[in-house]
């Protein structure tokens, strides 16, 4: 994994006992959960290749050079499935599957929580799927407590969006007027706002 061609790019890791690092090839490569050497993972099958791959506890998600999202499910996290890959259903997909729904969006990057998913497109827009137990995916509640599929977050519709970081059950993100906003679970303060308060919808941090 460290020769010459192969140089990790990015690297991902969270509370499952996994990790996973895309080279400077594209290759994608995951280890633990009873792997003890990097393996490598062919994640498109259709000639496409990694550019940015993202691990939550339950499932992976990767965006393409082609700036297409997939994901699947992470057999050694925990396998309830909330809708956080984005297929519509709760199908536990084992091979990386194309979100359908943002065909047309160019995504620029993703994020993973415990369970659910939120990525970003070249324009600033941001989509989110999966529980919503927290308030973590920021949009209508009239979508339930579980969104299946890519909902936009209105919320930054006229404030483009950057970057996001998502933790287990909180969100940040930082926008293009280099503000940040956090929502989400906001036990022991993770969310900055001087309280120990949920929030499901975005905030900005002063």
């Amino acid at each position: 994994l460290n020769g010459p061609n192969k140089r990790p790019r990015t690297s991902t890791m969270n509370e499952a006992p996994i990790a996973v690092v895309t080279s400077r090839t594209s290759e994608v490569y995951v280890w633990g959960g009873g792997k003890s050497t990097p393996q490598k993972l062919d994640v498109i099958k259709n000639g496409c290749s990694a550019r940015q791959v993202c691990a939550g506890n339950t499932h992976f998600a990767v965006v393409t050079v082609e700036k297409e999202l997939y994901t699947w499910v992470n057999m050694q996290g925990g396998t309830k499935l909330h809708g956080q890959l984005g297929h519509g259903d709760k199908a536990s997909y084992r091979q990386p599957k194309h979100v359908e729904k943002l065909q047309g969006k160019a995504i620029r990057q993703v994020s993973c929580g415990d369970d659910f998913t939120i990525c970003v497109t070249d324009e600033g827009q941001a989509f989110a799927f999966g529980s919503d137990y927290y308030g973590c995916i920021g949009v209508d509640k009239a979508f339930g407590s579980e969104v299946l599929e890519p909902r936009q977050i209105n919320f930054f519709f006229s404030n483009p969006v950057e970057q996001v970081s998502c933790g287990d059950n909180h969100v940040a993100v930082l926008t293009r007027n280099r503000e940040v906003y956090t929502w989400g679970c906001g036990e022991y303060g993770r969310l900055g706002l001087d309280s120990e308060e949920d929030h499901s919808i975005p905030q900005k941090v002063e």
